[in-house]
């Protein structure tokens, strides 16, 4: 389909802080406002929290977080690049946009396409803008030709950040969404959130569409099926808490977020969200956003507490302060998948707690004295991407038996990815940690009288096969309580770093949910060898059977029409079949 192209240039000029994009369409500085207006070209750029205009200059003064938003508000055209030129450049890590992808340098942003973008500096110095490119292309598009500009920097937004070695991006925005599933995305709750039930949520059912967090916190509520679409960039000041909920489906739409910017040395100021004895709850597609990591003992960008059959997926948890995403108090079936973390925000040092690093990610079980935990906190991470600042618990686990397939972990400057703690019971397995990783896990089970531990680590690329342990507890295998896919471990890099990989990058629309097309055809398992011969496996143990329906959706048992069975041998035979139930 042929593409139409428009490149509109916002400038900070003069007197008139004006530019021309077309010989018809300026964008001029209203003087009642606090905006930039496009005359004909429906663009605004809105000022807000403590950036002002001044001396023909966007300001965004040091200690208080500043924002401008660029917006389109025609329905032809989405914005997808961004150049902006400092007059005073910002330091690393202080700029962040709510969607799209923005280079460590913060001098150039770039999108699938979207109708508006706020960047915010979270006060760490003072910086100033004297100019911004914006480059617009019909909403039918996936691409645009850059605009060009004398001075301004027109570069990729896609930029490694320091001690990463993944050309991941270091926005601070979620992840565009493709409009379709990976190949290998199950698109359904998986391990541990399948073992004597399921998380089916609102199965879709009764839509509604949140704007503020005192309307989602209210939309959550009680046991009836709903289902939940976060809207806009939702700011809180402080940790929100969920009780007793169940029944409950949350989609992030896109360039949706849910954020707490304050940074604060008081603990009731920080954090998100907690969901204290919840029970069939999905979250997908949500970003959370931290006003980054501070040791003050502080909240989490998310916490379970109690919780029972939960599946989170598909979200981007940035920049937590005490933790990204932590379960405790005998949480229990969870499915975590297609998830991103980072850090983007330097650590705040001079906290409490003493450390001034702490970029601690998922933290599973909060003591080695609760021993009420034994038997719960059995979580799959399934298809994760622990990304830039990950310095630490990636996850770190107690009493658990968690299972961590199929993730990867990207930044060179870990002190350890998976941790060890007392009376887990880890098995990793086909998982990337990449050149430079000195820590793929660490042992944290040392305190006198809380020694115990068991980690298996098998067919990982950046990390040898091993089993240790302490104690008398059995080695973990999660092939004896569920059935699970993995994909080779060649395809994991690819897989989660893709477009429709890690992190927000679902379709969604609200009352649709997921838009479900896939990218291909799909691919159950790369370590399928094709159709055999049922009877060469005659004398050969089954060890793994998995059920998928045609698109590729792993089932719990076969359903009516065509089903896809996959079952693995102990002579290393891998059989896949098409079985057709009337």
């Amino acid at each position: 389909m042929k593409r139409y192209y428009f490149a509109l240039m916002v400038m900070v000029a003069m007197a008139l802080f004006s530019t021309k994009a077309f010989a018809d369409s300026t964008v001029t500085l209203s003087s009642s406002s606090k905006n930039l207006v496009g005359t004909t070209s429906n663009v605004t750029v809105a000022l807000g929290g403590s950036a002002s205009k001044s001396s023909n200059l966007i300001k965004m003064p040091k200690g208080s977080s500043s924002t401008f938003t660029v917006s389109y508000s025609g329905s032809d055209k989405v914005i997808t690049k961004i150049a902006i030129t400092w007059s005073k450049a910002p330091t690393s890590s202080s700029i962040s946009a709510s969607t799209g992808s923005i280079n460590s340098a913060a001098t150039s942003w770039t999108s699938s396409g979207t109708k508006s973008v706020k960047f915010t500096s979270n006060g760490k110095s003072e910086s100033k803008v004297s100019k911004l490119v914006i480059t617009l292309a019909s909403s039918g598009s996936s691409s645009s030709e850059s605009s060009s500009s004398s001075g301004s920097n027109s570069s990729s937004g896609s930029s490694s950040s320091s001690g990463s070695s993944t050309s991941g991006s270091s926005s601070s925005g979620s992840s565009s969404s493709s409009g379709s599933l990976s190949s290998y995305d199950k698109n359904a709750p998986v391990g541990w959130a399948t073992v004597g039930g399921n998380v089916t949520g609102s199965s879709d059912k009764n839509a509604v569409t949140v704007t503020s967090m005192s309307e989602l916190v209210s939309a959550m509520s009680g046991t009836t099926q709903k289902t939940i679409y976060i809207k806009g960039t939702i700011s809180v000041s402080g940790i929100q808490s969920v009780k007793d909920a169940q029944n409950k489906t949350i989609y992030g739409l896109p360039g949706s977020a849910l954020y707490n910017s304050k940074h604060s040395s008081k603990v009731a100021e920080s954090g998100i969200l907690m969901l204290k004895n919840c029970k069939n709850i999905i979250i997908r597609n949500v970003t959370f956003k931290g006003a980054g990591a501070y040791d003050i003992d502080g909240n989490d960008n998310l916490t379970l507490q109690g919780c029972d059959y939960i599946w989170i997926d598909h979200c981007d948890f940035q920049d937590g302060v005490d933790g990204n995403l932590d379960a405790n108090n005998g949480s229990d079936h969870i499915a975590v998948t297609w998830c991103r973390f980072r850090y983007l925000i330097s650590p705040w040092k001079g906290g409490s707690g003493g450390s001034d690093d702490h970029r601690n990610t998922c933290l599973w079980g909060g003591s080695d004295s609760k021993t009420s935990d034994k038997g719960k906190l059995r979580t799959t991470f399934a298809n994760c991407w622990f990304d830039t600042g990950c310095h630490e618990r990636n996850p770190r686990v107690r009493y658990g038996q968690v299972h961590i397939v199929n993730c990867y972990f990207s930044y060179t400057g870990a002190n350890y990815c998976i941790g060890a703690g007392y009376a887990s019971n880890i098995y990793a397995e086909k998982n990337v940690f990449v050149s430079g990783v000195k820590n793929p896990w660490k042992c944290y089970a040392t305190k006198s009288g809380y020694t115990d531990y068991n980690i298996t680590m098998k067919g990982n690329s950046g990390a040898s096969d091993e089993q240790k342990k302490s104690g008398s507890n059995s080695f973990f295998n999660p092939y004896s309580v569920y059935s699970y896919s993995a994909m080779d471990v060649s395809k994991v890099k690819s897989a989660i770093t893709a477009s429709n990989g890690a992190g927000a990058t679902l379709s969604i629309s609200a009352g649709s949910g997921v838009k479900k097309v896939r990218a291909s055809l799909p691919t159950i398992d790369a370590e399928t060898t094709g159709i055999e011969n049922v009877e060469s496996n005659s004398a050969a143990e089954v060890i793994e059977k998995t059920i998928f329906s045609v698109n590729g959706i792993q089932q719990q048992q076969l359903q009516k029409g065509i089903n896809i069975v996959k079952t693995r041998y102990s002579n290393g035979k891998v059989e896949t079949k098409k079985i057709f139930v009337r």
